[in-house]
């Protein structure tokens, strides 16, 4: 039950938009300028050029400016041993491991 409504929570929370923000597309070796980037619940929405991208009325909007948006990293090869240790990897734009050696 509870599951049910931390889901219901993020299924009905309003979408979140980044304007004019400088995203690093993982397919491609270049910065796309000044974009707008639209998140709802768990997903990307819509990513587009500023002005090309309609964003929702009831969105919560990030400036981005003269920021960077780019996936989260993965590291495949780490050694946990407490799980504390997993806030300095979100920290550091890590948002996968993979532990090979550890407790938690």
């Amino acid at each position: 039950m509870i599951f049910a409504l931390l889901s219901a929570t993020v299924l009905f929370a309003p979408p979140v938009v980044f304007v004019n923000v400088n995203v690093l597309p993982m397919d491609r070796d270049t910065v796309l300028r000044n974009q707008t980037v639209v998140i709802r619940g768990e997903r990307i929405a819509a990513v587009g050029a500023m002005g090309k991208v309609q964003i929702p009325k009831d969105a919560i909007r990030i400036d981005g400016r003269q920021k960077f948006l780019m996936p989260g990293l993965v590291d495949m090869h780490v050694h946990v041993y407490a799980p504390q240790e997993f806030s300095l990897f979100l920290a550091n734009g890590v948002t996968t491991v993979y532990n090979l050696n550890g407790r938690p």
